[in-house]
């Protein structure tokens, strides 16, 4: 075999162990994006804790409001999509307010997370 020859071959088995150390090695890392309940917190942080408790704990800044935690006993979570619905044409003390259904899922799945017994039915 000559010094060209061993030289190709040298390099082959060279890129091959690097192929194979690339291919054993674990992927990177997938950062995994908000929860639709990290959205939901976020959406009832920003339209609902003027007048409700949206946290776990605490009473509500509006005290004719109920907290998160018992509107999230109160409802199941089929008729807390549709009491949420329902605040686009506003209810009882609650002004109209649009959200659409992506941000009711959200909040319904925000709600769902103070719960651990709801049965999950498909809305």
């Amino acid at each position: 075999m000559g010094l060209e020859t061993f030289a190709a071959a040298a390099a082959v088995v060279v890129g091959l162990s690097v192929s194979m150390l690339v291919a054993a090695s674990p992927p990177a890392p997938i950062e995994a994006g908000p929860t639709r309940a990290d959205v939901g917190h976020g959406l009832a942080q920003r339209m609902c804790s003027r007048c409700h408790q949206v946290e776990r704990l605490g009473d509500s800044p509006n005290s004719a409001s109920p907290t998160f935690t018992i509107l999230a006993n109160r409802y199941s979570q089929v008729t807390l999509g549709k009491k949420l619905d329902d605040i686009n044409t506003g209810h009882y003390e609650m002004p109209p307010t649009r959200v659409t259904n992506d941000e009711i899922d959200s909040l319904v799945e925000y709600l769902d997370s103070f719960r651990d017994d709801w049965p999950r039915p498909e809305r």
